[in-house]
């Protein structure tokens, strides 16, 4: 009598296992997606990659010299980048699927996203990837990237600042988006409580730009640390965008 009693409870349960497997494997098969603009820099070297967005395959390109062109992105939130146009062409189920060279999870809820290539000491790539939301990141606005191991103290027109090795800080201030000027900038690193001042200059100051500033290591022991300054325009379009009415990932 048990037994018998037993058998339905059994048969659901089976059955509610099967159906819970079902789901779980949709769900992990269903990647996340977004709907960003890709904007490659480079600080060590250039670099050339492909990758799947949407129907496309498309070539990005980071240079020392400035921020590619942005580009439209839609598809899974985390790319593939692959060294050649035929690696990263789809493939058909259980066709052998090329290793990327690097992956790496966008972030959701911004507009662009600044993709930077890092050269680990293995000799594999590392991409980076940096939301810019435009609500908090103006035109005239100035982000700040200390990748270097020293702590920095800095002045930015009339704006102090200190960062700590990773830290990431915002300049923004009104005046910035008022005129376009030059900003005396200074910049030191501290070693034994002192600031050794290691850049000095003057920049042009535009209200339409945005503007990211990466300190990093240079091997230099008598001057350790580079600067490199890029910006974008938040007002340009990128390339390829599509209104989200009229397409979704």
């Amino acid at each position: 009598m048990n037994q018998i009693m037993r058998r339905p409870l059994m048969h659901l349960t089976l059955a509610s296992l099967g159906t819970l497997a079902l789901l779980t494997l949709q769900a992990i098969g269903q990647e996340p997606s977004v709907r960003v603009d890709l904007m490659p820099i480079s600080l060590r070297g250039k670099l050339v990659a492909y990758y799947p967005s949407g129907n496309e395959i498309k070539k990005l390109e980071a240079f020392e010299t400035g921020i590619g062109s942005p580009t439209f992105y839609k598809g899974s939130k985390t790319l593939r980048l692959f060294a050649t146009e035929e690696d990263a062409r789809p493939r058909a189920e259980g066709e052998p699927q090329p290793t990327p060279i690097a992956t790496v999870s966008l972030p959701s809820n911004v507009r662009r996203v600044l993709l930077l290539p890092i050269a680990k000491p293995d000799n594999k790539l590392e991409i980076r990837a940096m939301g810019i939301d435009d609500n908090s990141l103006k035109a005239g606005d100035y982000r700040m990237f200390n990748l270097s191991t020293f702590d920095i103290a800095a002045l930015i027109g009339t704006k102090p600042l200190r960062l700590k090795p990773g830290q990431t800080l915002d300049v923004s201030d009104s005046s910035l988006r008022t005129k376009d000027e030059n900003l005396g900038v200074q910049i030191a690193y501290l070693k034994d409580d002192k600031q050794k001042l290691f850049y000095s200059g003057m920049w042009g100051h535009s209200v339409d730009a945005r503007n990211y500033i990466f300190m990093i290591n240079s091997g230099n022991p008598n001057s350790p640390i580079s600067v490199r300054k890029f910006h974008d325009l938040p007002s340009v379009p990128s390339i390829g965008y599509e209104p989200a009415q009229n397409a979704s990932p």
